[in-house]
């Protein structure tokens, strides 16, 4: 059947793309000395600039190695099972929408680690902890008002039957429900159709 073909396709893929992500991994960890000597001759002697320079080219790399296959996912498998709807001009704004964030986030959480590391003696590591469980729930706060209105598009879920039915379920089970909204997901898959 088509599901199972698809299962197949998917499940070479992903053994595929596991394959080359562990030789990947394993060059990117023998070269990690000699990419961070690299990055020490052309970077100020300040360990903030020099560790967030080191993992924001670290991520770049990383990144870059994935894109051919995740083109050959979305473009080749999910298009040949009828899957796709991104166009290409989506994929790459969103490579780089994605790359741009994760680059904010790490320079944030390498820098107050570090700080935290410098500044809290030997409870150095209590306090990196409470520092990145914050950014956490920090992160997962900001995440639907900020960072998923810039992938998706979020309207109001119109007045009608359905509204009404999940204002009243979230009233018997006392969730604390203020907003309800459509998200525009389908431009990309017709998964979540």
């Amino acid at each position: 059947s088509k599901s199972q073909a698809y299962g197949a396709d998917k499940s070479i893929y992903e053994m595929v793309v596991g394959v080359v992500d562990l030789i990947v991994d394993c060059l990117q960890t023998y070269y990690l000395s000699t990419c961070w000597n690299f990055i020490v001759k052309f970077v100020p002697e300040n360990e903030y600039i020099q560790a967030s320079v080191y993992l924001v080219v670290f991520l770049l790399l990383h990144s870059l190695w994935k894109i051919p296959f995740e083109l050959y996912s979305t473009f080749v498998i999910e298009e040949k099972y009828g899957n796709n709807k991104q166009t290409l001009r989506i994929f790459f704004e969103d490579f780089v929408k994605q790359y741009l964030i994760s680059v904010v986030i790490i320079v944030i959480a390498i820098s107050g680690l570090i700080w935290f590391i410098n500044w809290g003696g030997e409870r150095s590591y209590l306090y990196a902890w409470l520092f990145l469980l914050c950014l956490t729930l920090i992160l997962v706060t900001i995440y639907p008002n900020v960072i998923a209105p810039l992938f998706n598009k979020f309207e109001p879920l119109a007045e009608g039957n359905l509204r009404d039915k999940i204002y009243s379920l979230s009233e018997k089970v006392k969730f604390p429900l203020s907003k309800i909204y459509v998200v525009d997901a389908s431009i990309r898959s017709a998964h979540s159709n």
